[in-house]
């Protein structure tokens, strides 16, 4: 072996270390994205649910509003009726 083929040996087995440690790397760097994309989606996932229980809490409060306003209005009509006899 001459020394023109070691150092062609050497550059290609310096190439291949390059490599693999760029593909690892690689994963390294796509798995930490990963794993940020993940915890995003739970943060929103903890958000939709906050505003599902905050909705349904204002359905709550619209309908009990509703029955107030069919109380009022009722109040209204019968005082009516005295008044404009």
């Amino acid at each position: 072996m001459g020394s023109s083929e070691i150092i062609a040996l050497g550059a290609m087995l310096v190439s291949l270390v390059g490599l693999l440690f760029s593909r690892r790397k690689e994963a390294e760097n796509n798995a930490a994205d990963f794993a940020k994309i993940g915890a995003q989606n739970d943060l929103i996932s903890s958000g939709v649910n906050d505003i599902k229980v905050e909705m349904r809490s204002l359905r709550g409060q619209i309908s009990g509003l509703s029955e107030r306003l069919v109380a009022c209005e009722t109040r209204i009509k019968n005082l009516e009726k005295e008044v404009f006899k």
